[in-house]
């Protein structure tokens, strides 16, 4: 089973947030499911398929889904047949894997008991089991010989052991004649000497023609035997056109049911993708989006997959709340603003595929669209720099409802011009609906009024000490947490002194650490 995101839905970050490490998890023992294609749904069919979830979930009785999912993997695959059973086109050989479908959907039905599917079309669904038990024998695999076909088969068989005896004595009268042991297959081709070329001529049983240096032996077949060959061949014709006529009554009992049954079959389908979901949802302790009338994301621990594998119980949850408009995220580098920003877009694209969360619990509003700009070092090759890519970002039509995402907001062009950019910005997208999160590094930010502010929370300075310089040991003490700035806490943002603190953590040459050192004791101008 291949579970994977449609190519032309996936970007750079496809790679770095390690999607296919996450749907690797959907990946399961189910032949119905050889390929499961996820495309980003609309807004009215995510909703749905969700509430579907969701309410298949609560009907589902504990400790059920796992033989579910066991029985499940019984069911074989018949996108194959579907067309043949609605146009009554069945052969002696598809029957088999049709009834084995039937007979172990059957058993699964009774797992669902809480959760039937679809009892409207299961009624045609077991009355094709019922026409396929009474035509054929138990296995499924040979069409059931009724009173004329058995009496058929019978004198078939009798016929067979006669012609059978015929031969055999022919064969022994071959042997005593000539010494050849004229068994099946025949004729033969052999190198013969003279004297068996001549018992071979004068036996009227034999032929024998003579082709470069080897001769070509074969029956002389009495009348008897060709009259018991052509018996049998009658019979064996006979029997097959009643099979035949067994199986033409079989399809057109079926035939009237097929189209029920592809629906039943599509359902089944899908129900079976569904306990896949919830299987990994419950094996991974993950959870379905619920979704609000209004503007808004809530988030509680939720967390980038590939990241939490890598570093286990190190990974720290991330909590969110922001409503629409826009939301500032002010903080030091390598605090993990530009983390929460993948961490919000990965779950947000998980919605749009219909996928459950990697979070203890989400409430938002649906993303119909997603847009994320992280810094980038633009490029030569199309010309582009990095200030006019993200011009061309924030030029893009924005729907109604949008999530847009922006890291170090206009850091791409000069302090005062990228300060007044993101001024003009920010109090543009906060009367929006529309949710904007940006981060940024320019105090001045701190000052728009009618947005939401927070910062990252600063680690303990005696946990970094701990740190040295090694650099993922610093990260692991970063406490990756959102608090709201209030107005008391803004003139502390405004001195914060800890990027200088976290510098002198590092190797960095003495003179350099020095002064780092007087900036901090206030003995030089900032």
């Amino acid at each position: 089973m291949k579970v994977e995101i449609l190519r032309k839905h996936r970007n750079e970050l496809y790679d770095e947030l390690d999607y296919e490490l996450f749907l690797s998890l959907f990946v399961q023992n189910q032949p119905l499911l050889s390929s499961v294609i996820l495309r980003p749904m609309d807004e009215n069919g995510a909703v749905s398929h969700y509430a579907e979830l969701a309410g298949l979930e609560q009907k589902l009785q504990p400790g059920k889904l796992d033989k579910i999912l066991e029985q499940s993997s019984t069911l074989p695959p018949l996108e194959h047949l579907l067309t043949l059973v609605e146009r009554g086109q069945l052969e002696q050989y598809h029957l088999f894997e049709l009834g084995n479908f039937l007979n172990n959907d059957s058993i699964l039905r009774s797992l669902e008991e809480s959760c039937p599917l679809d009892p409207e079309s299961s009624l045609d669904r077991d009355q094709l089991l019922l026409v396929l038990e009474e035509y054929t024998e138990k296995s499924f695999s040979t069409i059931r010989v009724n009173k004329e076909a058995k009496k058929t088969k019978t004198a078939l068989t009798e016929s067979d052991k006669e012609l059978e005896e015929a031969v055999k004595e022919f064969e022994q009268q071959i042997f005593e004649c000539t010494g050849l042991k004229m068994t099946y297959p025949w004729p033969k081709e052999l190198a013969l000497g003279k004297e068996q070329v001549t018992s071979i001529n004068d036996c009227d049983l034999l032929t024998i023609e003579k082709r470069n240096d080897i001769w070509l032996i074969d029956y002389n077949i009495t009348l008897d035997i060709n009259r018991l060959q052509s018996k049998k061949n009658e019979l064996s014709a006979h029997f097959d056109t009643l099979m035949q006529k067994q199986l033409k009554q079989l399809n057109g009992e079926c035939s009237p049911l097929g189209h029920s049954f592809r629906n039943y079959y599509r359902k089944r389908v899908k129900r079976t993708w569904f306990y896949v979901l919830l299987g990994v949802k419950e094996r991974k302790s993950l959870c379905l989006p619920e979704f609000t009338s209004g503007y808004g994301c809530h988030l509680k621990d939720s967390y980038l997959y590939g990241l939490k594998v890598r570093k286990e119980e190190k990974c720290i949850p991330l909590d969110l709340d922001i409503e629409k408009g826009a939301t500032v995220l002010y903080g030091a580098n390598m605090s993990g603003k530009t983390t929460v920003l993948k961490t919000l877009y990965f779950l947000l694209t998980l919605v749009q595929l219909g996928l459950p969360l990697p979070a203890r619990k989400a409430v938002l509003h649906y993303p119909k669209q997603v847009a994320l700009m992280l810094k980038s070092p633009g490029d030569v090759r199309t010309n582009s720099s990095t200030y006019g890519e993200e011009l061309a970002f924030f030029a893009k039509q924005m729907e109604e409802g949008a999530y847009i995402l922006s890291d170090e907001l206009f850091l791409s062009t000069d302090p005062a011009n990228g300060v007044i950019l993101s001024k003009i910005l920010i109090r543009s997208m906060a009367g929006a609906d529309k949710l904007f999160l940006c981060t940024t590094h320019y105090p001045e930010i701190l000052d728009i009024e009618n947005i939401t502010l927070f910062r990252m929370e600063d680690p303990d300075p005696l946990l970094l000490a701990k740190s040295g310089s090694n650099l993922q040991s610093l990260r692991n003490f970063m406490p990756y947490k959102l608090i709201p700035i209030t107005d008391r806490e803004q003139e502390k943002i405004r001195t914060n002194r800890a990027p200088l603190e976290t510098a002198l953590l590092f190797d960095l040459p003495r003179d350099i650490k020095e002064a780092i050192r007087k900036h901090l004791a206030g003995t030089t101008s900032s």
